[in-house]
């Protein structure tokens, strides 16, 4: 009876450690999501296009805050073309207008990444296309439009938007003066644009990853492997 005891005993260690594992350091764990805490995600940011200095018409894309047109920490400006309040296009911050001081630099990629996208769609993006799987340097090669009036079909931007495209940039201002240790850059997504109350209202998406990766999912799944 003893041993009948033992050997049952025996039977369901050996059975727990080839269902388990031996416990070695090097057996790889299965899939597991985590959450990467340098993505970070603004979602539904209004700019409204500029009438004057105090519009709310920049955004600081490194906190996903809706600035004034003359702050200085606006990465991005929404401008008509001849102040006749049509035609609109988002250009870098620091080329300021004779009556706004300078923002921060920003470049954006000299193709779009995706046009006409969905909010759902652009949740799901993981990456900026053809620049390498992490952490890659921003190079004139890439990053080298400051306006969203140098691309074509459609050049300007009206409401309603006819493409909610999707664009990607990089912070260069936020890196040379010193905000971040990293080059970061990011994707934006133009969701919507309608006339409210006689102002123009963008609505954007973004996302960046503040270790300057080029990985944009805040949750992602990954192996044993990889954590």
């Amino acid at each position: 009876m003893k041993r009948n005891i033992l050997f049952l005993i025996v039977a369901s260690i050996m059975v727990y450690i080839a269902s388990t594992g031996s416990g070695c350091e090097d057996n790889p764990t299965g899939p597991t999501i985590i959450t990467d805490t340098n993505v970070h995600v603004y979602s539904g940011r209004v700019i409204t296009g500029y009438m004057s200095p105090t519009s709310m018409s920049g955004i600081n894309l490194f906190t996903g805050t809706i600035v004034t047109s003359e702050s200085t920490q606006k990465d991005i400006l929404l401008k008509d073309l001849d102040g006749t309040n049509q035609d609109w296009f988002l250009r870098d911050g620091s080329l300021s207008l004779l009556d706004l001081p300078a923002g921060s630099e920003t470049l954006f990629k000299m193709l779009r990444e995706y046009d006409d996208l969905s909010k759902e769609r652009f949740d799901t993006i993981s990456r900026i296309k053809n620049i390498g799987s992490t952490t890659v340097q921003p190079t004139t090669e890439f990053f080298n439009i400051t306006s969203t009036a140098q691309y074509s079909n459609p050049q300007y931007l009206n409401p309603p938007l006819s493409n909610r495209m999707v664009l990607s940039f990089y912070l260069k201002g936020k890196y040379e003066n010193g905000v971040t240790p990293n080059k970061v850059w990011g994707l934006i997504h133009l969701e919507k644009m309608e006339t409210v109350g006689g102002e123009v209202k963008l609505t954007v998406n973004v996302k960046i990853n503040t270790k300057g990766e080029n990985q944009f999912l805040r949750e992602r799944t990954v192996t044993g492997i990889e954590q």
